[in-house]
């Protein structure tokens, strides 16, 4: 035991009497590949930071240009030095996203833009949003008059990006998307008539939708320029208000004023165009007493001119309604027979 403790504290003893090897061989110290902390536990620590300095200065790899100047830590290694700290300009990630040589590396894959398909473009995640979507789909189906229910459809959905299909909103959401649009384009709407400069005509008509609401509706007519000299008839459809009460003519003209001063256009209305109905006359009525500027009453009421042919036309047919109430069993009758039957009628 005693013989191994001798030959382990020999071997120790020549190990630190054993003189350093220095080179002198410039090419060498060159050529070898430098390390931020040099072998050897025998340098200060001044000489160690200006080591890393130097290498930082030469900046061997393009990973240096991402750290500040080395500088001494409070923190010491295994050997009680003083540990060389390397400081990041920018975080890891955000640094490896903007790497310049990962952006220059070309991709292979090529967006169908790029091939010549028109009509797409790159999906980003970030845009395609529940907002965005919500957006898109509101304006397609204000503009092509489609119904809400399309968007549920299997056949449509197939057509769709996954991202925008994983937004897709319901029913309920698009209905209400439509009425924020809308709030949002009336001053554009507002500020577009005021510096128009011509004569306005207001349409309105009432009606009853399939699913029960009483709605009427209001457009007003105008000569617009598109800019190029060419001057047309311009239909711009104002607003739309949900009828409460029954549609007499005071409440009909209610509406029309409601309407028609909520964009400020009161005095520069010169006709009223409507159906020929009774309301409708006295709709016309109740607005003279509201003294606009420039609407004087019946003189500048305009009969909806389709409307009157549809007057026509049942004045027509009545009396061939009549004479299929009095043929027995004429209930029994298909659609076929009874256009046969009127066509003789007129032809005799």
């Amino acid at each position: 035991m005693n013989r191994r403790k001798r030959l382990r504290q020999q071997h120790s003893k020549d190990k630190t009497q054993r003189p350093a090897v220095e080179s002198n061989n410039e090419q060498d110290e060159d050529n070898s590949t430098p390390s931020p902390t040099p072998a050897g536990t025998d340098m200060t620590d001044e000489q160690r930071l200006e080591h890393a300095k130097r290498l930082a200065r030469n900046q061997v790899s393009l990973a240096y240009s991402a750290y500040h100047p080395p500088e001494l830590s409070d923190q010491v290694d295994k050997f009680r030095r003083c540990m060389i700290a390397w400081k990041c300009k920018t975080n890891l990630s955000a640094h490896a996203g903007r790497c310049l040589r990962k952006q220059q590396i070309p991709s292979h894959n090529k967006t169908l833009a790029e091939v010549g398909v028109s009509g797409t473009g790159e999906i980003d995640s970030r845009e395609a949003g529940l907002f965005l979507v919500l957006q898109r789909c509101a304006i397609w189906c204000a503009e092509g008059a489609n119904p809400f229910s399309a968007l549920e459809e299997p056949s449509f959905k197939k057509v769709l990006h996954p991202t925008i299909l994983k937004h897709l909103p319901t029913q309920k959401m698009v209905s209400q998307a439509i009425h924020m649009l809308y709030l949002c384009v009336q001053e554009k709407l507002r500020r577009e008539l005021e510096i128009h400069k011509g004569t306005l005509y207001l349409g309105v008509d009432a009606w009853q939708t399939p699913n029960g609401f009483d709605i009427i509706g209001a457009v007003i007519y105008r000569l617009s320029d598109d800019g190029a000299g060419k001057v047309g008839l311009d239909a711009m459809p104002l607003d739309f208000v949900q009828l409460k009460e029954k549609h007499t003519g005071k409440y009909l003209a209610r509406m029309v004023e409601f309407i028609v001063e909520k964009f400020g256009l009161k005095n520069r209305i010169c006709g009223i165009v409507s159906d020929n109905a009774a309301n409708s006359g006295t709709m016309i009525g109740e607005l003279v007493k509201l003294n606009w500027k420039r609407f004087t009453g019946e003189a500048q009421w305009i009969r909806c001119f389709a409307h009157i042919l549809n007057l026509i036309v049942k004045a027509i047919l009545q009396p061939f309604s009549r004479l299929k109430k009095s043929i027995p069993g004429a209930s029994e009758l298909d659609d076929s027979d009874e256009e046969h039957k009127a066509h003789d009628l007129i032809e005799s």
